[in-house]
Formats: C-alpha cells, structure tokens, sequence
C-alpha cells in the first residue's frame, strides 16, 4: 500500500520485504490488475437482487404442504362427521 500511495520506492519495499525487486514488481501487477477487473465487474447503482433458489423452493413445498394438509382436513372432517365440541 505504502507502494501504491508513493510512499516507498520498489527497491525500499523490496528491501523491507527481503525480497527481490521483481517479486514486488509483480505482486503490484497483479493487485493492479485485480483492482481493474474487480472494477470493469461492478455495476453503478444498486445491486439487483438476488433471488434465492433454496428459500423459494422451501417456500413452494411449504405452500403445497398446506394444501395437502387442509385437503386431508377436509377429507377427515367428511369421513368421521364433525362431533360437537365440549
């Protein structure tokens, strides 16, 4: 970062680093190059949002679980006849 922000000369950091100048060379080349694909990715503006495949299954088989169980209701209701409460 202090490479970056002109702090520090190649030959500096590679010293405080113990490592050769080309080592530096080419870790910047590719946080560079990192910083510039992360940044032709991002879109402007709001993130759209992403839809969850789990949850809206989960969901479906929630609702058709429901169904089920309120048609099994109704079936038991008419084969055993409804008893007074109390």
């Amino acid at each position: 970062m202090q490479l970056l922000r002109g702090e520090v000369t190649v030959g500096e950091a590679a010293d405080r680093a113990a490592v050769d100048r080309s080592t530096i060379a080419k870790i910047r080349e590719v946080a560079r190059q990192g910083a510039l694909d992360a940044l032709a990715q991002s879109r402007p503006g709001r993130p759209d949002k992403q839809r969850d495949i789990e949850l809206e299954a989960a969901r479906a088989e929630t609702e058709r679980l429901r169904a089920a169980l309120a048609e099994m209701a109704v079936r038991l209701m008419l084969a055993e006849g409804k008893e007074p409460w109390g």
